[in-house]
């Protein structure tokens, strides 16, 4: 998680390292990631952001539920895609 839950919804983050891409890492800690957070608060929303362009993560939102529902700022990649999965 990013921080705390802020105005009904928390952000996730994941990584995966070069050579373990491909392996169903990423999807398998969002997965996770978003049940920890449902555990807490079935109606918190979940959020994350995304380089603003199609890629493996955008992949990973889309199979998992989440909508593009804006443009942010992120403070390690700038511009980003907003994604949200609402309960």
């Amino acid at each position: 998680f990013v921080g705390a839950p802020r105005d009904g919804a928390v952000e996730i983050a994941y990584f995966t390292l070069p050579h373990r891409q491909g392996q169903g890492l990423a999807t398998r800690t969002a997965t996770a990631l978003i049940g920890i957070a449902r555990m807490s608060d079935k109606a918190m929303a979940i959020q994350a952001k995304t380089l603003p362009r199609p890629n493996a993560s955008t992949r990973i939102l889309e199979r998992l539920g989440f909508g593009r529902t804006g443009l942010a700022h992120d403070h390690e990649i700038g511009a980003a895609w907003l994604w949200t999965l609402n309960a």
